[in-house]
């Protein structure tokens, strides 16, 4: 159903004129610090069965973008996959630069929650740069800066 709607949602933008479209795929979702504090036990591990649910979907969409480029004239939608790309800062945050990857920058420990997180809250951390996430679901600015770089640099051709 998801995938359907996300195919249908990239015809009506095709319909509306666009014609070069970059799509980022789902991220390990089950690896947020949400879902590590909502369903990842006392140990606030990643939940695997909502990772396997992104990768399913990630598969599926992936190939509906091969078919909807050879369906739609002109069209250069190009499927971003960033899912490998925040596993490994996840797991491997001390080598990019980052303090923390399983509590967010905003939010009391443990319990992030992004409409928390605005200008008046008293619970943000110093130096977000640390953090692989801002809140409980989003990535911090310098997560997005690493995983956009990487995915221009390996997909900008795909557009031309």
């Amino acid at each position: 159903m998801l995938v359907n709607m996300s195919s249908n949602f990239l015809q009506e933008l095709y319909q509306e004129g666009a014609r070069r479209i970059g799509i980022i795929g789902l991220s390990p979702v089950g690896c947020v610090p949400k879902q590590r504090t909502v369903s990842g036990g006392r140990e606030r591990k990643c939940v695997e069965y909502v990772n396997q649910a992104a990768m399913v979907y990630n598969s599926k969409f992936s190939s509906s973008i091969v078919a909807l480029n050879k369906s739609l004239p002109d069209a250069r939608v190009v499927y971003f996959e960033n899912y490998n790309e925040l596993s490994e800062l996840i797991q491997r945050y001390n080598q990019s630069g980052f303090a923390v990857a399983d509590n967010a920058c905003c939010g009391i420990p443990n319990v992030e929650f992004g409409i928390r997180c605005n200008l008046f809250s008293l619970q943000v951390c110093d130096d977000a740069s640390k953090y692989v996430f801002w809140d409980g679901y989003h990535p911090t600015e310098r997560t997005y800066n690493i995983l956009v770089s990487e995915a221009i640099k390996r997909h900008i051709d795909k557009f031309f």
